[in-house]
């Protein structure tokens, strides 16, 4: 079992420094769009780049450094378990959305997308590297603790990754232009959905757009960090290609504050106004059903025999269903013009409310 030897203060701790992170990221992303150095055009650019060049590069510098044997024998347990509970987390949200019957179907598709796709990156790996820093604890003894967990939170990025940037991508994208045409029989304006022109679909526009650099990097990584002679070659400093694997090392560390600068930007305004019964769905799917379901089941399997009774393991799998939205929601959602007010206010106050949950959940045995 055990994760009991951090105390609620400590996990507390621990919480606060990722979202205090955010709060003074987004803080100089208002302060930039107030003062016009973030337009709405550079946010766009922004968010192509992070798209295009730093994620990619981020997934790939990390994919090669923590690709091995060990961890790919366990590598579909923290897989599988970020797909089934993002796949429960998704229908949790259809279904309640189901019931907002006079709720737009837009705001729906922003609530299942906010209970499906999680923070499997920054949140999961401030925990479980702070886990690993414990000197007491049942991974004190664990060789090299903290290098095997980010590699295990890097796998459980891949499939992460891939349901952002297309299953994310999809609901968060405008299949329909709107129009609003006035009803005879009531007093308020009726919005109603007119088709577009009915796009052709070819096999090449969907490599296009749903194979995007972001997943190409993905199998790029795994593929190269299992060629050791090449793996060796990119790392070794002494090889004229580690300067090539070092400045795409320096892109990736640009994700997190470009990122965390569109969201910012976003809240220029101040968290916009939105229904209630979308932020209380969203964060109650997300915060307080689906932690208990995701630590009772890899407690169960690994009770039952059918995962391996590895303490770090079950540790990274929980923090997976436990975390909040991811918060590249916000970047996708700029890129295509979808919502993105609506979901830069969901993520404001779900990080808020997520430092005190997750401590909850994980101070737990």
């Amino acid at each position: 079992a055990g994760i009991s030897f951090m105390s609620f203060g400590q996990l507390l701790l621990t919480s606060l420094a990722p979202i205090l992170e955010i709060v003074i990221f987004c803080c100089f992303g208002v302060l930039f769009t107030r003062t016009k150095v973030i337009t709405n055009a550079g946010k766009n650019v922004l968010g192509n780049l992070t798209k295009e060049l730093f994620l990619p590069s981020l997934l790939f510098t990390k994919l090669v450094k923590s690709v091995n044997a060990d961890l790919l024998s366990v590598f579909w347990v923290v897989s599988l378990s970020v797909f089934v509970f993002g796949s429960i987390a998704g229908l949790l949200g259809l279904g309640y959305s189901a019931l907002c019957k006079q709720m737009p179907s837009r705001k729906k598709r922003v609530i299942v997308a906010c209970c499906a796709i999680s923070n499997t990156g920054n949140v999961p790996l401030v925990f479980v590297v702070a886990a690993c820093n414990q000197t007491v604890g049942p991974f004190s003894e664990i060789e090299n603790c903290s290098n095997r967990a980010v590699g295990l939170v890097i796998f459980g990025m891949l499939v992460g990754v891939i349901a952002q940037w297309t299953f994310g991508s999809w609901l968060l994208s405008e299949r329909s232009a709107v129009a609003s045409t006035p009803s005879e029989s009531d007093e308020s304006c009726l919005i109603e959905a007119v088709p577009k022109e009915r796009e052709s679909w070819s096999f090449t526009k969907l490599i296009k757009k749903y194979f995007n650099p972001p997943i190409f990097s993905v199998f790029v990584g795994i593929i190269v960090g299992n060629i050791q002679p090449v793996k060796d070659y990119l790392i070794d400093p002494s090889n004229l290609l580690h300067s090539l694997f070092r400045v795409l090392e320096m892109f990736g560390e640009s994700f997190i504050p470009s990122m965390m600068l569109i969201l910012g930007s976003n809240l220029s305004s101040g968290p916009s106004s939105i229904e209630p019964s979308v932020l209380f769905g969203v964060s109650v799917i997300r915060l307080l059903i689906l932690p208990p379901l995701s630590g009772m089941a890899i407690f169960s399997l690994r009770s039952a025999g059918l995962i391996p009774a590895d303490p770090l393991l079950a540790f990274v799998a929980i923090m997976m269903g436990s975390a909040p939205t991811a918060i590249i929601l916000n970047t996708i959602a700029t890129l295509q013009g979808f919502e993105q007010q609506t979901i830069a206010t969901i993520l404001f106050y779900q990080y808020l409310f997520s430092a005190v949950t997750m401590c909850f959940w994980l101070s737990l045995d």
